[in-house]
Parts: structure tokens; sequence; C-alpha cells
């Protein structure tokens, strides 16, 4: 094979076993390819490639390994640098924005990187133009890109091209960027000059760690913020993806008592006894404090929450859920505090708000009997929830349609409710709400004297989507529906065969 010909498959082996013909095109622009052009006619006639539509792809994945591995090590790290570097041009990832799309067809493209090993979820996810830059990037590695600023810059990479994954709920992908991403960054972790940098990547890690159902990276990455050197506020993000994973392995005692204590120390008056006495109280205060609001009118009020406001409230919601699975008597004075704390600082819309005023709710109706008090604050919370501009509040539907709603609406309604809300769940990678979402949904079905068949029949169609994300949170379920089969008068020898083929190994 002449030069040309022998780079335009050196290039086109740096992206994996297939690329889009696109994508080759658009190297034609820089000098990475001899000569500018590239001839593929010749090397489908050779047998060396296949076209597929708008797609390259190697005629057998030896035929890419060969090509890839002729090159030297360091000829390899310097060509993903130079195609990651031209790359980028093509995009604004050097700008203060995450993401902008280019040319029209050109802002999403399908590559299959080479080695499999890798948590980028590429093998079978559609990566946009910059994360494809971030990557090969990436590929170079830290060993070839040994300078400082270089590294940083590419650290930055790396967290937009996260946000951009995470905005396509694409989990493993945002978890890889930011994995490449403190690798740059190791070396000068709380700098003064990257500690933001960091502190957004281990967030950005922790989170997505949650969303793939990765508890041991959710620790590390949490307390990697935690234990190190910023103040106590710069790490309420992490204290709350902390909790919430807690709360997500059903470590419920460890989940309420490390919330609690992170709450106290932002001077929440959460008491430590949590009687029937105390309980009543609790709420007789705050049905004094909700007094003093008109709720017509709530909804029209302008509402600044700040930071700090915000991750506390976040807080307070994962120790209300640890609450309710596991029964704490906590549950009421947490929902009390919410409350109290939501009205005096003017903070209605968020989701963890709309939760408390639906949790409260509900203790108006189980605790007090009193229908009409709960309905309100179902109102209340439903209203809020419709004029909300953000649409992925999981737990507060989940909520609202599985505690209190569905006592004063049709129970079909609530079934759909609780079906968009498992939808939403599972696009945005909240897999735990979404899993009570459809356990509610059935248990309305069942009241609402929907078939059994029919239920059953949901349930395993479902679980397929559920058991791809946790296999933890997938048996959890099943035990759930254990219990309403119960309920039914289902007999079922195997309640796990439904997760078959989903893992190797499934214990009773």
């Amino acid at each position: 094979l002449n030069p040309a010909i022998l780079r335009t498959l050196s290039v086109l082996s740096c992206f994996g076993f297939k690329t889009e013909i696109s994508l080759l095109r658009l190297l034609q622009e820089s000098s990475i390819l001899l000569g500018g052009g590239f001839n593929l006619e010749s090397l489908v006639e050779e047998g060396i490639l296949e076209i597929s539509g708008s797609v390259i792809v190697f005629t057998h994945d030896l035929v890419q390994k060969h090509v890839y591995e002729i090159l030297s090590k360091h000829q390899r790290q310097k060509l993903h640098c130079d195609i990651g570097t031209f790359l980028a041009t093509k995009t604004n990832l050097d700008s203060s924005l995450a993401y902008k799309p280019i040319d029209d067809g050109m802002e999403q493209l399908y590559i299959c990187h080479g080695d499999d090993t890798e948590d980028d979820g590429s093998s079978n996810s559609v990566l946009s133009l910059a994360g494809i830059a971030t990557s090969q990037i990436n590929k170079a590695g830290l060993e070839f890109i040994s300078d400082r600023t270089r590294r940083i810059r590419f650290a930055g990479w790396n967290m937009r091209s996260a946000n951009e994954s995470r905005e396509k709920s694409n989990f493993h992908a945002a978890l890889y960027y930011c994995k490449n991403g403190l690798s740059f960054l190791s070396d000068n972790l709380w700098h003064i000059e990257t500690c933001q940098l960091s502190l957004e990547l281990h967030e950005a890690a922790a989170s997505a760690s949650i969303a793939v159902g990765n508890a041991e990276g959710v620790a590390q990455y949490a307390n990697a913020i935690i234990d190190g050197p910023l103040e106590f506020e710069k790490s309420l993000v992490a204290q709350n993806l902390l909790i919430r994973s807690l709360e997500t392995q059903g470590l419920y005692t460890e989940c309420i008592a490390r919330g609690l204590a992170v709450l106290r120390q932002l001077n929440f008056d959460i008491p430590t006894a949590p009687t029937p006495e105390v309980v009543l109280q609790a709420m007789a205060q705050t049905t004094n404090i909700a007094s003093q609001y008109n709720f017509d009118h709530i909804s029209d009020r302008p509402e600044v929450i700040h930071q700090k406001q915000r991750n506390a409230l976040r807080i307070i919601d994962s120790v209300a859920v640890a609450c309710y699975l596991s029964t704490s008597p906590y549950l009421p004075l947490v929902a009390c505090s919410t409350v109290i704390y939501s009205l005096q600082h003017g903070i209605f819309h968020c989701e963890e708000s709309v939760s408390s005023f639906v949790i409260f709710g509900y203790f108006k109706v189980y605790l007090k009997q009193n229908l009409d008090e709960g309905h309100k604050w179902g109102k209340l919370a439903h209203r809020m929830l419709e004029t909300s501009r953000g649409y992925a509040s999981v737990r507060a539907r989940m909520y609202l349609y599985g505690f209190l709603l569905f006592w004063f609406i049709p129970i079909k309604e609530s079934c759909l409710r609780l079906y968009e809300t498992y939808a939403i769940g599972m696009r945005c990678g909240d897999v735990g709400s979404a899993m009570y979402s459809l356990f509610f949904a059935w248990v309305c079905q069942f009241y609402g004297g929907e078939k059994l068949s029919i239920v059953k029949a949901n349930y395993k169609e479902y679980m397929k989507s559920i058991a791809k994300y946790s296999e933890d949170v997938s048996k959890k379920l099943v035990l759930r529906k254990v219990n309403l089969n119960e309920l039914m008068g289902i007999s079922d020898d195997n309640p796990y065969s439904v997760l078959e083929g989903a893992f190797w190994d499934i214990d009773g």
C-alpha cells in the first residue's frame, strides 16, 4: 500500500472497527490525511474495508487491530492527539459553553472504539463530535500529554463531554469522561487554578455512578470532596450524593444518621427523639405556620433559590426516602422541617419542597384522618409540579400519585401518571424512583379492578428495562412484587425467573 492509503487506514483504525464516512471527509480539511484525500474504493476492492451506507467497516476486527498495532506507541498517541485536537476546532470545547451543534449532519456520529473494556458506552451509543474529539485525546493518554496547561485544558473537555452525555442520559459515557478528566488533573486536583473543575468532575462522576448503580464509585468520588480541603458548604452536593447512594443500597439507618447530622450542621431543628407526642407537636406547629400563607397565590410568587438551599433540600429528600422505606418515625419530622423551611424561604416549585408538601398531606390523612387537609396539600403539590420549569421531578410525582392523590382522583389516572413517572425516571437516571412508581402503579391497578393477567404481563415487560440498569434494584422490585402477589393471591414458585437472561447469577 502506498503511504497515503496506509495513512488513511491508520486514521480509521484509531476510531475502532467502524466509523462514519462523513468524519473521514471532515478530516480532509486537516493535514492528518496525507495529501488531504483518501481512496476508499481501492481499499474496498482489496477486501480491507466495506462500506455500509454511511459507515466504513473493517472486514475483520483482526485487520483493524493489525493496522493499529503496526504503528509504534508514540505514533498512535500522536495520531489520537492530532485527530482529537483537529476535531475540537469544529466544536466549541474550548469555549465557556458545554455544547453547540456544528454543521448539519455532523453533530452526531456513530463511533465504535476498538477497546471493548472502556467504560464509555461508545460501542452502543451515538457520540457527538465534541465527545469523539475528547475520546481521541483520552486515548493519547497522560504519558503523551505531559504539559500541565494542556492537561487542564483537556480535563475541561472531558467535563463538557460528560455534561453533554448526562443530558442525553448516557451515564456510562459521562462516567468515562469524568474519570479521564480527573486523571488529567491527578497532580493538581485541589490547586487554586483547578479546584472548581476538580469539584465539578468529582460531583459529576458520583452522580453518574449513582445512575449506573456503582455504589463504590459514589463513595470514592463523594468522599474525595468531603475529606478534601474544601469548606463544608462546598461539600453539600457530595454529601447528598453519598446519602442518596446509601439509601439506594438499602442502608437506611446509615443514610438517616448521616443525613440528620448534616442537616443539623445546617441549623435544621430536627428533634432527636421522634416520639408520638413530638411528631404531633411538630405537625401542629407546621399547620400553624402554613395557615399564614395563601395557597391559592403561592404558585404565582416568584422564586429565587440559592444553591445552598437547594442542596439542603436535596439532602432532606434523600433522608425522607430512607425514612419511608425503613418506616422510620423521623419521616413526619423531616417533612415538617422541610415544609417550614420551604415556606419561610419562599421555595415552592422545586422537587424537594413539593415532595414535603405531599408527605405532610399524607400524614394529615393517616395520622389526623383529615381528608380535606390532605387534599389541600395534594392540590398544592400538583399545582407546583404543573407550573415547574423542570420536568424531572420524579420523586415528587411518585409521592404525589403513589401516596396521596389516588384518594382523590380516578385510579386509572393515578396509574397513567405513575407509568409516566416511571418513563421520566428511567430517562433521567432515577431508576429507584422509577421502580417505586411501577410498584405503586401495579398496586393501583390491583385495587382498581384490573385483570391480574394484565398486571402480571405489565410486570414482566417493565422488569426487562429495570434489569438492564441494576441487579440490586431489580431484586428489590421482585421482592416487592412477591408481597403484592400474596395480596393478589398469585402463586409463583420462582419469582426471580422474570430476570432470566438479565444476569449470569441470580441467587434467591
